[in-house]
């Protein structure tokens, strides 16, 4: 893979990971009393929330693809359960190996022979687990959305340097306040090995949850949700907002921390990746 085309793998799947904060959040929110859609509404009396249960978990699938025409490169699978209060994250390479019609293909092979839901369902088989949705990301939705997130603070694991504006600046190890145009520069870095890479795509995203959460009891605007879900590709419904509004509220309370990062492990077979048995075993574990 050219240097020119992992940069984009890493664009792209930022989006995943910043808009995961926007669409959780937006999926699941509040809408303020000083809004003038709030204003519009009835006045409701306070009613005891119900304590969520194990039907309110949801887990979903983010695709990470270079443009609306390629194959995701990276994938995020996240399981919100609100009933353990927990949210586990595990990041998969696009070549993680799956068996399609007894023949073994990559992610994104599969992908391109079918498609997001043809994928999902042969990496949920594959894992041995169900994956309720999924969320494809490309570098467009990115620009359409990442401003809306905010600052995010992120401990780089070592010194980079990376250009901005034709200048080289040195990211000391350690701990950064950012933004989207800075968290691009450093997904967009080269971290050694693939292992890394997923495991900095993996620590971002829970960083994101730990820090956003407070973003589903925020005074957001109602009708960005609507507005998100049609610029990406993805088959949450408005069912699913409404469903799972009072479980996210439940878990936006909730002491932190409260994400669980499965690190991947496999054997390389050719161009593609086994899943380790233990790997497996895993994510079984947390997200059956």
């Amino acid at each position: 893979m050219s240097k020119y085309s992992i940069k984009w793998v890493l664009l792209s799947f930022v989006c995943a990971l910043l808009l995961w904060g926007m669409l959780y959040s937006f999926l699941l929110n509040i809408v303020h009393p000083n809004t003038r859609y709030a204003a519009a509404m009835p006045i409701r009396e306070y009613i005891e929330p119900l304590l969520p249960t194990s039907h309110d978990a949801i887990t979903i699938l983010f695709m990470g693809a270079d443009n609306r025409r390629s194959p995701p490169s990276t994938y995020l699978l996240v399981r919100f359960d609100p009933a353990n209060g927990t949210a586990v994250l595990t990041a998969i390479p696009g070549n993680m190996q799956v068996l399609n019609e007894g023949r073994p293909e990559s992610l994104s092979q599969v992908y391109t022979f079918g498609g997001a839901v043809f994928t999902r369902n042969l990496l949920a088989a594959e894992l041995g687990i169900d994956i309720d949705r999924f969320v494809r990301l490309t570098p467009e939705s990115f620009i359409a959305s990442a401003a809306a997130i905010g600052m995010v603070e992120f401990s780089l694991p070592t010194t980079i340097t990376i250009l901005q504006d034709g200048v080289s600046i040195e990211l000391g190890a350690g701990r950064h306040l950012l933004d989207g145009r800075r968290t691009l520069q450093i997904l967009m870095h080269r971290f050694g090995d693939e292992s890394q890479r997923l495991s900095i795509t993996a620590s971002l995203a829970a960083e994101i949850i730990e820090q956003r959460r407070d973003v589903v009891l925020s005074a957001v605007i109602d009708n960005i949700f609507e507005r998100i879900i049609n610029i990406v590709d993805s088959d949450i419904s408005y069912a699913d907002y409404i469903h799972h509004k009072p479980a996210s509220e439940y878990f936006a309370r909730l002491p932190g921390p409260v994400t669980h990062i499965i690190d991947f492990s496999g054997t390389r077979d050719g161009d593609r990746v086994a899943a380790a048995d233990t790997y497996i075993a895993q994510v079984r574990r947390y997200f059956g």
